[in-house]
């Protein structure tokens, strides 16, 4: 078996930063207080016993002028069902609770990176954060099940 990591029912294969985007606020002044509230959204897209998991924020200082940037990052993750670990959980139920809390932490990482490399802001650390309950809360989980023909 190929390496990842393996939680009861569900194998973590890997991950690709697939968006990053950053820009300067310019209407920002820096003697307001900071307002940074990301948006989260995921889209998960299940195959039969695979699925990737689409995580990504999005900072808009385009809606509000005490937000220093613009940042919108995108991570993916891949996904196996461990049917004989699966302890009769459902791969939807993995996918929406454990594969989005594994995939969260690199979401703020790639985060991290970029706000560092603005070398003007702070680094931005997100709050770590039951990310899955609030997508679930805010309906911001798009779910596809690609049929098995």
């Amino acid at each position: 078996s190929k390496g990842g990591l393996i939680m009861a029912g569900i194998k973590f294969n890997n991950f690709i930063t697939s968006k990053i985007c950053y820009e300067r606020n310019p209407k920002f002044y820096k003697g307001e207080r900071l307002n940074i509230s990301p948006s989260y959204r995921c889209e998960i897209t299940e195959n039969n016993l695979e699925a990737t998991v689409k995580l990504s924020a999005v900072i808009d200082s385009r809606k509000d002028i005490e937000v220093p940037f613009f940042i919108d990052v995108e991570v993916i993750g891949f996904f196996e069902y461990i049917v004989e670990e699966s302890e009769n959980i459902e791969f939807e139920d993995y996918l929406t609770t454990s594969a989005i809390a594994i995939l969260f932490p690199y979401l703020r990482s790639v985060i991290a990176d970029v706000t560092a490399r603005s070398n003007e802001f702070p680094v931005l650390n997100l709050p770590v954060a039951n990310i899955s309950k609030m997508l679930v809360e805010q309906d911001a989980i798009n779910y596809i099940r690609v049929s098995k023909k």
